[in-house]
């Protein structure tokens, strides 16, 4: 079952969050932890890591995207 990258509660409030930057390609290779994209909240910039190891198989969210909490922003195909 694929797992879906999930934007975690960031604890920001007001200025919107917008995806900032993915760090990695759809079809490469990730472990669990590794840093996935960058998101920037005002001036402060944070990174998503990865859920679990395997294939990023869709990055559902581009580039300036405005996000929320929760929000799905792309899918890894987990290793067996």
């Amino acid at each position: 079952m694929n797992i879906p990258v999930v934007l975690p509660d960031l604890g920001t409030t007001g200025a919107p969050v917008r995806l900032s930057l993915w760090l990695v390609e759809q079809g490469e290779h990730v472990t669990r932890g590794d840093r996935l994209l960058e998101v920037v909240w005002g001036a402060v910039t944070f990174d998503v890591a990865a859920p679990a190891s395997g294939t990023v198989i869709d990055r559902t969210t581009g580039h300036q995207a405005t996000v929320s909490t929760g929000d799905v922003l792309g899918w890894i195909e987990p290793d067996d």
